[in-house]
């Protein structure tokens, strides 16, 4: 995964969830991402465009496994997949969130 097609996917989700670019952009400047039903959308597109999760909210272990090594070393990935791998929400927004809570919590230990 090349850092031009994440930032390509991203730009769609943009525009399917209808999230305020400046707003996207300061969550992640800031490594801080508050609780809100775009944010946690747009995650949802984001994992599934990129294969980490599907329809019905299942996680592609070797896909978030992939995701993860950009941006962890090869232990981390297998303890994100092992502490990530099963994580549920309300619906799939929900749980794209937490997956996405989840895998930060990882890399910053």
């Amino acid at each position: 995964m090349k850092g031009r097609t994440f930032s390509i996917l991203g730009i769609e989700c943009e525009a399917e969830i209808g999230i305020d670019t400046d707003f996207l952009n300061k969550a992640f400047k800031e490594n801080h991402y508050p609780n809100d039903d775009k944010l946690k959308c747009y995650f949802k597109c984001l994992n599934i465009k990129l294969g980490v999760m599907n329809e019905k909210g299942d996680v592609n272990d070797d896909r978030l496994k992939y995701v993860a090594s950009h941006f962890s070393d090869a232990s981390t990935e297998e303890e994100i997949v092992v502490e990530c791998g099963n994580i549920e929400g309300a619906d799939l927004c929900e749980t794209a969130f937490k997956l996405m809570a989840c895998v930060k919590n990882a890399t910053l230990d």
